[in-house]
C-alpha cells in the first residue's frame, strides 16, 4: 500500500510505447553503484534539476544520438549501429536549468535520445533513458535517496522496469519525436554557441 501523498499514476513519455503499462509503476531501487527508477513523464526534469541542486562543482551534460544512418560506415551493408555522443562542459547551475527549461520538455519526451548531468567535482551522473528509466552512478550509495522523497518516488526492492515486460511477441517502441518544428538533432545546431560539440561515436549495444 502507498503512504499518504504518494502518486501511483505513471506516465510514459510521449515516445515509447510499452505492450503492459499497467506494470510499471513510479519506484526506485537501490544498486551496487547507485539508484535506479521509474519516473513519470512530467517530473523528468525536475529530477534533474533536484540532482544538479545537489552538486558543489560545476556539471556536465551528455546526449547520446542514435547514428545518421547516412554517417553509418558500410561495407556490404550496416551490420552494427552506432551512437553519436555530445557534451557541454562547466555548466553553473543557472545555465542547467536555462538550458532544461529551453529543451527539457523535448528531451523528456523524445523516445530515442539518452541524457544527462554529472558533476565535474565528484563523478556522480545522472541519465535519463529509454522508457522513463533514470540511472544515478554515484559513489555514496545513499546520497540521493532525499531526491527521490521529494519527488513521492517510492522505494522498492524489486523494480520492475519497462525492459522487463518485453517479449518477440510485445515488444517497446521507441519513437523520435518533434515538439514546436524541433526534434533533439536540432539541439546540436541550436546551441553550438553554448559549446555543446561531438565526442566520439559508439556501437549502440
Amino acid at each position: 500500500m502507498l503512504s499518504k501523498g504518494w502518486s501511483c499514476m505513471f506516465n510514459f513519455k510521449k515516445g515509447c510505447k510499452v505492450p503492459f503499462p499497467e506494470k510499471i509503476f513510479e519506484e526506485y531501487e537501490k544498486t551496487e553503484y547507485g539508484y535506479i527508477a521509474n519516473v513519470s513523464v512530467e517530473k523528468t526534469i525536475d529530477v534533474l534539476k533536484d540532482f544538479v541542486r545537489m552538486q558543489d562543482d560545476l556539471v556536465f551534460f551528455f546526449l547520446e544520438l542514435p547514428t545518421n544512418l547516412n554517417d553509418e560506415p558500410k561495407k556490404n551493408k550496416v551490420t552494427n549501429f552506432h551512437k553519436d555522443i555530445y557534451y557541454m562542459d562547466g555548466l553553473t547551475k543557472e545555465e542547467s536549468f536555462s538550458f532544461l527549461d529551453s529543451v527539457g520538455e523535448l528531451l523528456a519526451n523524445d523516445g530515442l535520445c539518452k541524457f544527462g548531468f554529472g558533476s565535474q567535482g565528484n563523478n556522480d551522473e545522472i541519465m535519463v533513458g529509454k522508457y522513463n528509466v533514470i540511472t544515478i552512478s554515484c559513489q555514496k550509495n545513499n546520497t540521493y535517496e532525499n531526491l527521490f522523497y521529494k519527488n513521492n518516488i517510492k522505494q522498492t526492492e524489486n523494480l520492475v522496469i519497462a525492459w522487463d515486460t518485453f517479449s518477440e511477441e510485445s515488444p517497446g517502441v521507441s519513437e523520435k519525436i518533434e515538439l514546436n518544428g524541433k526534434d533533439v538533432y536540432s539541439i546540436i545546431d541550436d546551441f553550438k554557441d553554448w559549446g555543446i560539440y561531438f565526442a566520439e561515436r559508439r556501437i549502440d549495444e
